[in-house]
């Protein structure tokens, strides 16, 4: 699939280069999570600034579910980029039969890389997306890990950047966060592949660590910030369209955002909708607030936050101070919504960076992978005193009251929160963009 290529001079802030890297982004995350396609905007963006000259390729596993939302980000993008269906994975009705057959063609795809390397010795040119780029970027984000789908998402992570290693690409794993392994054999090929790279930026101190206790020693490792942090909200006159249709606009103030996860991603799911339910009629006699519960993943099947909105919903007692968001919108356009909330409550992690990121005071709930909730949000936003980790609690009430308390309390500081946050956000975003300048000395040094 071919976007629309934009052409770009040949002058950056560095200076004239004649040079255009071909880039090669890998392990792309699915843009129906709308975090997602907030990391991959801030991926663009980040790539616009730091090398404006690259010739960009997404290698895309769901192709066929993200090409649109590809085609709309290009239509707005100044960097040159296309997208490419992944080489050998294939999406299934079944899980099995996709790791059967992703399989079974990984293990031709890998040779014919090997293959594709050594051709030229003997005058043969056989195609190959990895060994036509010059450099490879993996933008996995946070599938480094067993908690999603076992071991079958870092498997395929790992076997997608072994394909550049054998190719004898130069690899940056990009603003990632990773968790340790429980299987062996996991943490063999995470040390093995890992160390064939080049750079490794990451979103928070504990990856950073891990990393280095793993036996990953070889590339260069930098803490960086989440790429979402650059993503801009859509225009204010977008956003009253929106706030009409869905029949927020005018409503009284304070509005308190609610971005709303699936259940299934908690341990214990209808204790999570019960609390959501409860907790809001809470906030709505504490402090007269309406509410607005937001959907960040359009996923099909169990991970599509809708369903469960819908069901805290129906346990709401207020529901005239309670407000669904029923339309599917783009990364920008959620983003934009939460620029008009005054507090926000989140059990999804990017909708938080965007609330923090506008300096929005915000209460985050953690039920799963706490070191990037407490690494990016507790320690980089210094917002620690706002985060709310579910798992310690076996006491329903004392949980359900300290969340009330929480978002209380943020209201009452508001203006200094929104001080800490405003500088905080700065940073992280110099920080997000960082990753950039580290791609683009890697570069430089390769030339």
């Amino acid at each position: 699939m071919h976007m629309k290529v934009n052409d770009v001079g040949s002058e950056t802030g560095s200076g004239s280069r004649n040079h255009i890297s071909k880039v090669l982004v890998i392990n792309t995350p699915g843009l129906a999570n709308k975090g997602s396609e907030a990391v991959v905007i801030g991926a663009i963006s980040c790539i616009e600034k730091s090398i404006p000259q690259a010739d960009v390729t997404f290698l895309c596993h769901h192709y066929e579910a993200d090409k649109e939302a590809f085609s709309r980000i290009a239509d707005v993008s100044s960097l040159r980029f296309r997208v490419k269906r992944h080489p050998w994975y294939r999406e299934f009705s079944s899980k099995p039969l996709t790791a059967i057959c992703s399989g079974i063609r990984c293990s031709f795809s890998l040779p014919y890389c090997a293959l594709c390397r050594i051709a030229p010795k003997f005058g043969l040119k056989p195609r190959n997306v990895f060994q036509e780029c010059d450099l490879i970027i993996d933008l996995n984000v946070d599938s480094l890990n067993e908690y999603y789908q076992g071991a079958f998402a870092p498997i395929f992570v790992l076997l997608t950047m072994l394909h550049g290693a054998v190719a004898g690409k130069p690899i940056v794993v990009c603003a990632a966060s990773i968790a340790p392994f429980r299987r062996r054999i996991l943490r063999f090929l995470l040390r093995t592949v890992l160390n064939r790279t080049q750079l490794i930026t990451v979103r928070e101190k504990f990856s950073l660590e891990h990393l280095q206790a793993s036996g990953v020693v070889k590339p260069r490792m930098h803490l960086t910030a989440d790429l979402a942090f650059l993503l801009e909200p859509c225009s204010t006159e977008r956003v009253d369209v929106i706030m009409k249709c869905e029949d927020i606009l005018g409503c009284e103030r304070p509005l308190i955002g609610v971005a709303v996860a699936h259940k299934s991603l908690f341990a214990r799911p209808e204790n999570y909708v019960r609390l959501i339910a409860q907790a809001s009629d809470g906030l709505v006699r504490q402090l007269d607030a309406t509410l607005v519960y937001i959907s960040n993943s359009f996923q099909a099947g169990a991970r599509n936050d809708i369903s469960t909105i819908q069901e805290i919903y129906q346990r709401v007692k207020a529901k005239r101070k309670v407000k669904l968001i029923r339309g599917e919108y783009t990364a920008e356009e959620l983003k934009g919504i939460i620029s008009r909330c005054d507090l926000f409550v989140s059990t999804r992690f990017h909708p938080l960076v965007a609330s923090t990121s506008m300096a929005i005071p915000s209460v985050g709930l953690v039920g799963y992978h706490s070191y990037k909730w407490n690494g990016v949000i507790g320690e980089m936003m210094e917002q620690q005193e706002y985060l709310i980790n579910m798992d310690e609690f076996d006491d329903y009430d004392a949980l359900q009251a300290l969340l009330i308390s929480k978002v209380c309390h943020a209201w009452r500081n508001r203006d200094s929160v929104r001080e800490k946050l405003t500088e905080r956000a700065e940073l992280a975003k110099e920080l997000a963009l960082h990753n950039g300048g580290l791609i683009r000395n890697l570069i430089d040094g390769l030339q």
